[in-house]
């Protein structure tokens, strides 16, 4: 018997106008958020960052292709985009960079930011599926939901002691979240037993944080907190933590900060961290200041030798 099968592309588009008001009074320090898209619009130096996230629906049997694309209808800006499958409940976006200079040359008028987002789901429907699907929309509020149970001591199951500070929490979140409380909760340790775990080298706002990205996917205290939350999250396996972190601290990246910053990327294993920032000293060399370069060399003789090596490239 013959076998045969069959799959059909529909695509759907979705556009989104985000309007920035005064966006000439936007601070470097400022981040601004989007009331549709997960999006962040954050002025760094020559460079303005913008993050475009979507969350996928759930149709059965289905996958969905996205791509968002920041549209701009004038101007000799490349139209940056991100891209990728996800599957139900997942979401696609990314980070997009652009020079401050263009955004104001072509994308300001009168002070106000406008920024196009089109947004377009590719369905792969596979054969069998009806013509009549159902397709939900996520639940808008689960997030708010787990948000709330971390701030409620009620159904908790460990107790986590930091200095005089303690937070509760739920083990099976904990450990679906993060391999390293699955261990932990999982062998007969003394944290399982007694359900309480000390922490002394995460201070408390920090393991805070840290809890809310297990719960909710998000932090708000990056700005401040990303150093400290990145050493967290290389403790704990919390990947995507770890991939917020390294993104914001290269955003910030100064000559000041540069030999400290890679320092604390070789230190914690953020890959990306650290050949973004080698790639940052080696294009400001010049500006650095010879104690820098020599504490450098002193602490981390292979990293020196990484660095000297791409410059080398380079060149």
């Amino acid at each position: 018997m013959a076998e045969s099968c069959s799959t059909e592309i529909e695509s759907t588009i979705l556009l989104h106008s985000w309007t920035v008001k005064n966006f000439s009074n936007l601070r470097p320090d400022m981040m601004l958020r989007s009331t549709v898209f997960s999006g962040v619009v954050q002025g760094v130096g020559e460079c303005m960052m913008i993050e475009a996230y979507a969350v996928s629906t759930h149709v059965p049997r289905s996958r969905l292709h996205a791509e968002i694309i920041l549209e701009c209808n004038n101007g000799n800006i490349t139209n940056p985009k991100c891209s990728g499958t996800i599957e139900a409940g997942a979401q696609i976006g990314g980070s997009m960079r652009l020079l401050r200079s263009s955004v104001n040359s072509y994308l300001v008028k009168d002070g106000t930011l406008t920024l196009g987002f089109k947004l377009t789901l590719f369905e792969e429907i596979r054969d069998g599926i009806p013509q009549q699907r159902l397709a939900f929309l996520p639940d808008v509020l689960l997030l708010d939901h787990y948000a709330a149970l971390l701030a409620c001591d009620k159904f908790s199951d460990v107790t986590f002691v930091i200095g005089e500070e303690r937070f509760c929490a739920h083990k099976a979140i904990l450990a679906v979240r993060s391999p390293v409380f699955a261990a932990m909760f999982d062998h007969d340790m003394q944290e399982s037993k007694e359900n309480t775990v000390k922490i002394t080298d995460i201070r408390p706002e920090v393991f805070r944080e840290a809890l809310r990205f297990i719960y909710t996917g998000s932090v708000e205290q990056i700005e401040l907190l990303a150093d400290e939350l990145l050493i967290a999250a290389e403790k704990y396996a919390l990947d995507n933590l770890k991939r917020m972190c390294e993104d914001h601290l290269a955003m910030v990246l100064t000559v000041e900060l540069s030999t400290e910053m890679l320092r604390l990327a070789d230190t914690y294993n953020a890959n990306q961290l650290k050949q973004q920032t080698i790639d940052f000293i080696s294009a400001n060399l010049k500006e650095m200041k010879p104690a820098d370069w020599k504490s450098l060399i002193a602490a981390n003789v292979d990293v020196a030798a990484e660095m000297i090596a791409k410059m080398a490239v380079t060149k």
